[in-house]
C-alpha cells in the first residue's frame, strides 16, 4: 500500500481522486499563494484552523497566519464523523474547508461550500485489537502510546461496510481515516489495508 501525507488525503477528498494528478496542492489560507484548483466552475480556496467562536450561521477561525470568518449555508456539506449540522461544531474543533471568498479575500470572508471537523488521517501498525477498538502504533511509538482506533457498524474497510475486526491482525500496517476524539481516539470511519 502507498502512504499518502494528510495533505494528499484532503486534497483528494476536496478536489477527487483525479485532480490530485493534474493539480498542485492548495496552500492554507495565509500560508502560500500558489495557484488554486477549482472543485467547481466558481474558484474555491483550501482553508484550515481551529473554531474560535461558533455563531448562528458561521464560524470564526485563526491559524498561526491569520483569523477569518467562515459562513455556514444551507447549501455547505459539513462533516463531523458523518454529515450534520453547524450545531455539532464547538469552538476548539479544528476545520479544513472548502470556500468562495466573501467580498474579497482581504476582508477575511469566506462562504463554505464543504466543511470537515477533526478529520485526521493515521498510518500505522496494529499492536492489538479488542471489541471495537485497534491499538495502532503510529511513528513507531517512540514517544507516544499507541493510538486507540474505534469501530463502528459504519465503519469501511476498504470501501466495504460490514467487516469484523477479526478481517484485522496485529502486525498488520493500516491507514484510519476518522473523526479525532478529544480523548485522544480516533473514530475511524474508513480503513484501508495493503493488498
Amino acid at each position: 500500500m502507498s502512504r499518502i501525507s494528510r495533505r494528499e488525503f484532503l486534497m483528494q477528498v476536496a478536489l477527487g481522486a483525479g485532480a490530485l494528478a493534474m493539480s498542485r496542492m492548495p496552500a492554507s489560507i495565509g500560508r502560500d499563494s500558489s495557484p488554486l484548483t477549482p472543485a467547481t466552475e466558481e474558484e474555491t480556496i483550501f482553508l484550515e484552523g481551529a473554531v474560535v467562536y461558533v455563531e448562528r450561521d458561521r464560524l470564526g477561525i485563526e491559524n498561526e497566519k491569520t483569523a477569518f470568518t467562515l459562513f455556514v449555508t444551507p447549501k455547505t456539506r459539513l462533516w463531523k464523523g458523518t454529515i450534520t449540522s453547524l450545531e455539532a461544531v464547538e469552538s476548539g474543533d479544528y476545520i479544513f474547508a472548502r470556500g468562495l471568498p466573501k467580498g474579497g479575500i482581504i476582508e477575511g470572508e469566506f462562504e463554505a461550500m464543504k466543511i470537515w471537523v477533526n478529520i485526521a488521517n493515521f498510518y500505522g501498525v496494529i499492536v492489538d485489537r479488542e471489541d471495537n477498538r485497534i491499538s495502532l502504533c503510529v511513528n513507531g511509538c517512540t514517544s507516544t502510546a499507541p493510538l486507540p482506533v474505534y469501530v463502528n457498524a459504519d465503519t469501511l474497510l476498504n470501501e466495504k461496510r460490514g467487516f469484523s475486526l477479526s478481517a484485522l491482525s496485529a502486525g498488520q500496517y493500516i491507514q484510519a481515516l476518522g473523526l479525532y476524539q478529544k480523548d485522544g481516539s480516533l473514530l475511524a470511519t474508513r480503513i484501508f489495508t495493503g493488498s
